[in-house]
């Protein structure tokens, strides 16, 4: 991904104007006005955006557009009319050709499928469509997306203002300093993609003992890929087959966490028999519950199946760590997880302290 140019500006909310190079510290871009101990030191934005408003909305990624090198604007006047961009008028601190190529980037050596098309392939992925957590590398320099987007200014946006179109809040993505260093136009950016460590364990000792196939644990690894293929979250699963007992349970989750696993689920062991030891093993491991989706399915569907409510299924968090615990049916598990997909994506911004 090259840059196309480097901006700052001296106040929050205005266009900034293009610099040779851009030093960046533990506090973001010197100069700059958004530099501070927060999690928006930097902001970048693609050049498809630029071109969605000069090109009548074509946004077809080019990269053809000319590198400001020298610090000068490409054009003089700031509107929707003129013949090209001028870079920093969105308030970006860094344009770039904003778009990844899935099947080329990588993820601590290893090929990473960023965007599945749903049929082996990798496909197009622009800049906005990264997530929180990945990072784009340039030599020493390591910058870390912690948001995309943002509330607009409203009425107050010098941008609007001034070029009757603001694009930060729909086509931009914000980041922090990871390591500094110095970066310029022309330089390229390597995207890393964040991957999501997750892991399906399924507590069953005749499944174990290979008595009877375990399909409840498949059940949520196949959709717990679906949703990630569809979210564009990379994504490494691991599966466990446990018999019902209560400290390897214990051991197995205690590893995951010390691993910094994302997403845990669990299935089986959540009702009240005597071999059910899932709910009290897992609810002492956990820092803070989340008992409303749990509360909410049993609801639900306890309204046309009482025996529903007898699951003991319980959600949490233990660091950053996410688990839930499901029943141990198919059909159980394909409710649960169905509900619980809805609000994944507000759980990650809110345990990764993004801005939600």
């Amino acid at each position: 991904m090259k840059i196309l140019s480097v901006n700052i500006s001296q106040q929050k909310g205005t266009p900034k104007h293009p610099v040779p190079s851009i030093k960046l510290s533990s506090t973001g871009i010197e100069g700059d006005a958004h530099a501070g101990n927060w999690h928006r030191q930097v902001s970048l934005l693609g050049i498809e955006s630029f071109q969605s408003a000069f090109n009548g909305g074509a946004n077809e990624p080019q990269c053809d557009i000319p590198v400001c090198k020298e610090g000068a604007s490409l054009v003089s006047a700031a509107s929707q009319k003129v013949s090209g961009p001028r870079y920093g008028i969105y308030a970006e601190n860094i344009t770039v050709c904003g778009s990844v190529d899935g099947a080329k980037v990588s993820s601590g050596g290893r090929s990473v499928s960023v965007r599945d098309d749903g049929e082996g392939g990798a496909d197009f992925m622009m800049l906005k469509e990264c997530n929180a957590g990945d990072r784009f590398t340039c030599g020493h320099v390591i910058l870390e997306v912690t948001q995309i987007g943002k509330k607009c200014h409203g009425d107050g946006c010098a941008v609007m203002r001034e070029t009757g179109l603001c694009v930060m809040p729909s086509d931009g993505i914000f980041a922090k300093v990871i390591r500094g260093g110095e970066l310029k136009a022309g330089d390229e950016l390597l995207y890393e993609p964040r991957v999501w460590k997750t892991a399906v364990i399924t507590l069953s000792s005749r499944a174990a003992q290979n008595i009877y196939p375990d399909l409840s644990g498949p059940q949520i690894a196949s959709m717990l890929k679906e949703f990630c293929r569809e979210n564009h979250w990379p994504q490494e699963n691991k599966y466990i087959l446990l018999p019902d007992d209560s400290a390897c349970l214990q051991a197995e989750i205690l590893h995951l966490i010390s691993e910094r696993y994302d997403l845990v689920f669990t299935t089986g062991g959540t009702g009240f028999g005597p071999k059910d030891i899932t709910t009290q093993t897992i609810r002492p491991l956990l820092e803070r519950e989340i008992p409303g989706i749990m509360e909410y399915i049993r609801v639900k569907y306890g309204a046309q199946n009482p025996n529903a409510l007898l699951s003991a299924g319980i959600a949490g968090l233990c660091g950053n760590t996410a688990i839930f615990c499901l029943p141990g049916s198919v059909n159980a598990v394909k409710e649960y997880f169905t509900e619980i997909a809805r609000c994944l994506k507000h759980l990650d911004a809110m345990r990764t302290g993004q801005e939600h």
